[in-house]
């Protein structure tokens, strides 16, 4: 699973991720955002997976890093995160007319855009990838 993470997150929130879940967690360096990959081994028969705990603790991150940042300017808490999705996998999020995102939304009250404009994309994924934001 790969997230972009604002560049001024703090490093130890991934050094954090890493810890706590034992997952594999890589950092791109970039401009604007980081990409975080993580990695790991998957036992079917664990509840949540070591790759689960930490999108979960990455996503809870993120929101603590959007609360802390409009905490004093009166603006409502949301918070987005940024998700590449490789070609072969976003069939999957889609689902047959968009039911699976769909669903996801009506689920989760999140909303959730596959960004059409590769061109927008950040320097750090590959061409063919696609930014799925889910905003909260």
């Amino acid at each position: 699973m790969k997230i972009l993470f604002p560049k001024q997150s703090d490093s130890a929130v991934i050094r954090t991720l890493q810890r706590v879940t034992d997952a594999s967690i890589s950092v791109g360096d970039t401009l604007h955002e980081r990409l975080i990959t993580i990695t790991a081994t998957e036992n079917l028969k664990d509840k949540d997976s070591p790759s689960q705990r930490a999108i979960f603790l990455a996503f809870k991150k993120l929101h603590e890093f959007s609360t802390e940042k409009n905490l004093d300017s009166g603006y409502k808490t949301y918070t987005i995160a940024r998700f590449v999705v490789g070609p072969y996998q976003i069939g999957c999020l889609l689902g047959k007319r968009g039911c699976t995102i769909s669903e996801m939304q009506k689920q989760t009250g999140a909303t959730i855009k596959i960004l059409d404009d590769v061109e927008k994309n950040p320097k750090c994924i590959s061409e063919n990838d696609h930014v799925v934001d889910v905003h909260t």
